[in-house]
This record gives C-alpha cells, structure tokens and sequence, in this order.
C-alpha cells in the first residue's frame, strides 16, 4: 500500500507541475527548466518530474538550496543554516573589532 500511495502522491505532483505550466503559458510566462529543480523531503524514494516546455524534461534533484539567504535541505535540519548565520555573524564581528582596534580612548 505505501508504494502505491507514493506512486499516487508522485502522479499528482507531476499534475500540478503541469498545471502551473499551462497557467504560466496562459499568462505568457516562461519557466526556465535548468533553474527548476526538485527535492525530496523526508524520504529516501526517488520520483522524477518533468516539465514539458516544448519537449519533456526531466527536473535536477537537489538536497540543498538557498532562496533569500535561507537555507533548506532535503532532511529539514536547521544545521545548514545555522551554520551560515553563524560565520556571517563572526565575520561582522571580526569586522567591528578590526575598525576598534586602532581607536584610543579619546577618540
């Protein structure tokens, strides 16, 4: 039953691609296929999508993305993240102590 309930869930993903296509052509928009891609979230089942701009292709998976400087991957682990916050944030501070560095007292 599980695999026949992914293989439904898969089905009705690719509809839904497929849909957003027809509104995007109804619209006048254009999807770019190699800026599309797809990611399995908390599983380890492989199911491939396709966009059918012209000819059918099959979308890149990936395990992890940065959109707006947020970071997502494929297991929703916030280490990614965190990590990146981090080293942005010690790299401010380094930044803040080199300038105070050289200031006396009085200045």
């Amino acid at each position: 039953m599980v695999k026949n309930q992914q293989q439904a869930d898969g089905i009705s993903l690719q509809n839904a691609v497929r849909q957003l296509e027809l509104w995007t052509d109804k619209w006048q928009l254009t999807l770019n296929p190699d800026k599309c891609k797809v990611m399995h979230l908390g599983h380890d089942y492989s199911t491939t999508y396709e966009l059918h701009n012209g000819k059918p292709r099959v979308l890149d998976e990936t395990v992890e993305e940065n959109d707006l400087d947020v970071y997502v991957n494929s297991g929703l682990k916030p280490s990614t993240q965190c990590a990146k916050s981090a080293n942005r944030a010690m790299s401010v501070l380094r930044m803040v102590q080199e300038i105070f560095q050289g200031l006396t007292e009085k200045t």
